[in-house]
């Protein structure tokens, strides 16, 4: 075997090890990865104080690469708009923190000319993402609208404060609070029952039970007050 053919089979090989690499972390990517209802939270959040830098929000995330991050990102928008579409609330609140969050993420694509010139033209702008195209093709096809989303909003609002308020189990008007902060009460409590080992609220004591109600019941009038 000459020098040029040892070369060409060196390639080929090389080659195959890449691609064989490439779809292995592919695979690895698009695997279903767990978040925690504390996880999705402190995701959201985070999103909104710097937008879709999947890189820089995978340093909160050891566990998630930056393209898990946006895949679940993009795919929780999705389902929310499937969900607006056949009228269906979850009643889990991790499924209510993800449908929330992404009924913002829809308000405010509905008020940003850019991004609602995009969606209406079905232009396939890069600045767009490549991973909004079946978001597009839900928004073009169902004529869904910025009313349409605030309608749904305003609804599910309602409904999460409903079962939050029925889970707390808290004599508080919680109709004058933000959505946000009974979300962050609710996660709140259920680090203090994870710190204490205790699987669900029903298992602490009367004494310990009327501690965190206390606990999540000031949280929730100081900020009332504060908006007040």
């Amino acid at each position: 075997m000459d020098s040029k053919e040892e070369k060409k089979e060196i390639i080929n090989s090389n080659s195959k090890i890449n691609n064989f690499e490439n779809t292995n972390q592919d695979s690895n990517s698009n695997e279903e990865i767990r978040w925690t209802i504390e996880e999705e939270y402190f995701f959201f959040e985070v999103h909104f104080l710097i937008g879709n830098k999947w890189t820089f929000l995978s340093r909160f995330f050891p566990n998630k690469s930056a393209k898990q991050i946006k895949n679940h990102f993009y795919s929780s928008i999705v389902k929310t708009l499937r969900k607006i579409l056949k009228k269906k609330i979850d009643s889990e609140i991790k499924d209510m923190i993800v449908t929330y969050y992404s009924l913002i993420y829809l308000k405010q694509l509905f008020t940003n000319p850019q991004y609602l010139y995009m969606i209406k033209n079905n232009i396939n702008d890069e600045s767009f993402g490549k991973k909004n195209v079946t978001l597009k093709k839900l928004i073009i096809s169902n004529n869904i609208d910025l009313k349409m989303i605030e309608d749904y909003l305003d609804k599910y609002e309602i409904s999460v404060k409903n079962i939050i308020s029925k889970q707390l189990k808290l004599n508080i008007d919680l109709s004058l609070i933000k959505i946000d902060v009974i979300f962050n009460c609710y996660i709140k409590m259920n680090l203090v029952l994870k710190s204490c080992n205790i699987l669900n609220y029903e298992g602490l004591s009367l004494n310990d039970r009327t501690i965190l109600e206390n606990f999540i019941e000031s949280i929730l009038q100081n900020k009332k007050e504060k908006e007040i």
